[in-house]
């Protein structure tokens, strides 16, 4: 066989797997981050995550290219954390009972702490994650409700661009 014909099959071949495997995916990184402070408190909460979009039978898509005929995978990563920090002194803590939630649109969490001893730290999160999980908006607003013994306060957490 003549050297220009497999160097052809062979330059051809590498254009189709490239164009068939090379531009059918789509990865979207989200990193949205709220904050909001009352008395007592700052509050914080982070979501991260991973949005891939993979087109799933590729060959046919691309020869008839037809939006229609396209079909895509999706999949999602998320992390979020949420933290409360308290702003007085570690010893107003000690023996009591600290409560606190936070609602987005996306998710909800909460804590109970009973502080029997002088915690170590003013510091007390709540982390989740996992896949398939839907996420906040980016400019929604997150309530949260911190309850030290009988003390209520409620915050908003407002995005940070």
């Amino acid at each position: 066989m003549n050297m220009k014909i497999v160097k052809f099959i062979g330059i051809s071949m590498i254009i189709i797997i490239i164009i068939c495997f090379g531009f059918s995916n789509e990865t979207i990184y989200k990193n949205y981050n709220y904050a909001g402070e009352s008395k007592y408190w700052l509050a914080k909460y982070d979501v991260k995550s991973i949005e891939k979009f993979t087109l799933i039978n590729r060959l046919s898509s691309i020869i008839s290219n037809s939006p229609k005929t396209k079909q895509y995978e999706y999949s999602c990563k998320v992390t979020k954390i949420f933290t409360i920090t308290y702003k007085g002194d570690i010893n107003d803590l000690y023996q009591k009972k600290l409560f606190f939630e936070y609602i987005s649109s996306a998710s909800k969490g909460s804590r109970e702490l009973t502080f029997d001893t002088l915690p170590k730290d003013k510091v007390f999160k709540i982390q989740s994650s996992g896949e398939g999980n839907s996420i906040e908006d980016r400019d929604e607003i997150i309530k949260v409700l911190i309850k030290l013994d009988n003390k209520i306060e409620r915050l908003s957490l407002q995005p940070v661009q």
